[in-house]
């Protein structure tokens, strides 16, 4: 994915892994920062992530993309609890593993602009509990 938007713009494109924790001074980190130019896309548990991060800067980054948001733990749980359309100010998600009881992915609208391939079901081809693009 890194690659697709450096070869449509001319952007940074920041991973981060917080499994060793911080690792670096956090008012460093984001100074010079500009909310309106943040898209923050995370998978899974991470589409849930980047709403929580989106909530703390009041909503005011640009754009969250949540790939199959987790469903199992935020199922009915209230808005606030999980990504949601106030945590940015465009928030889109593409559900593609969204089945009641048996799907990993969350069955409810999360964002601005829900995408549902397949009604959000596993796709033919697709074998692994992960998101799948496809054409």
């Amino acid at each position: 994915m890194r690659d697709e938007f450096l070869h449509v713009s001319n952007c940074n494109v920041i991973f981060v892994d917080w499994s060793a924790g911080n690792g670096g001074n956090y008012d460093q980190n984001v100074k010079g920062l500009s909310l309106s130019k943040v898209h923050i896309i995370g998978h899974s548990l991470g589409a849930h992530t980047s709403g929580f991060v989106g909530h703390a800067f009041n909503g005011q980054i640009a754009r969250i993309t949540g790939l199959d948001p987790a469903g199992p733990g935020f199922n009915g749980m209230p808005a606030s609890d999980k990504l949601n359309p106030t945590n940015a100010q465009f928030v889109d998600a593409i559900h593609s593993d969204a089945v009641l009881n048996t799907g990993a992915g969350i069955v409810e609208n999360s964002g601005h602009l829900d995408f549902w391939p397949d009604n959000g079901k596993n796709h033919p081809g697709c074998t692994c509990i992960c998101m799948c693009l496809v054409n």
